[in-house]
């Protein structure tokens, strides 16, 4: 027998909080069913709307970690509807949150070089690459790819990469988010 139903706005939000509910209350005995009906947004290809529906998300959980998602996954759609300085604008949001996840904060800073990359905008693009290279914890593969773009950015401008040659790998996926 159901003895409680929680409703939320989204089939992500649905998981994430069956998740919790199972987590901690698993201990107790308490069971957890999620049931949510129709497709993402994303999936449906209606980008803007997803981007509303998580610019609202994270407005109305401004202090919960729902919000990292939500601005980091408003940043990701706005991206694909080609919405370049609104993704750039999610993003940069979660890198200035100093609770923010560092991962995700990592994450964050790899979309942006990406953002700027797709947009054709290599004036940003070159320094949003050069704070990847420059980050410690930045994994070898991903640093590698954000050297190899730095690099295919350096040479479409005319521009010597001799200081660029310590950099001799060439990475076999070139997409920072993949490598």
């Amino acid at each position: 027998k159901p003895s409680a139903i929680v409703l939320v706005p989204t089939r992500e939000l649905a998981m994430q909080v069956a998740e919790a509910i199972h987590r901690y209350g698993k201990s107790n005995g308490i069971s957890v069913l999620p049931v949510y009906g129709g497709q993402a947004y994303e999936q449906l290809g209606r980008f803007p709307d997803a981007v509303k529906l998580y610019k609202k998300l994270a407005a109305d959980f401004p202090q919960s970690t729902y919000r990292s998602d939500a601005l980091y996954t408003a940043g990701i759609a706005a991206s694909n509807s080609q919405s370049y300085t609104e993704a750039v604008s999610f993003f940069s949001e979660l890198v200035r949150d100093g609770s923010a996840d560092p991962k995700l904060v990592l994450n964050c800073r790899i979309k942006i070089a990406e953002t700027y990359l797709k947009q054709g905008d290599d004036a940003q693009a070159e320094p949003a690459l050069r704070e990847l290279i420059d980050i410690p914890q930045l994994p070898l593969d991903r640093r590698q790819v954000a050297e190899f773009r730095l690099r295919q950015l350096w040479t479409r401008a005319g521009r010597s990469t001799q200081s660029l040659s310590a950099f001799s790998r060439v990475p076999k996926n070139t997409d920072l988010s993949q490598a």
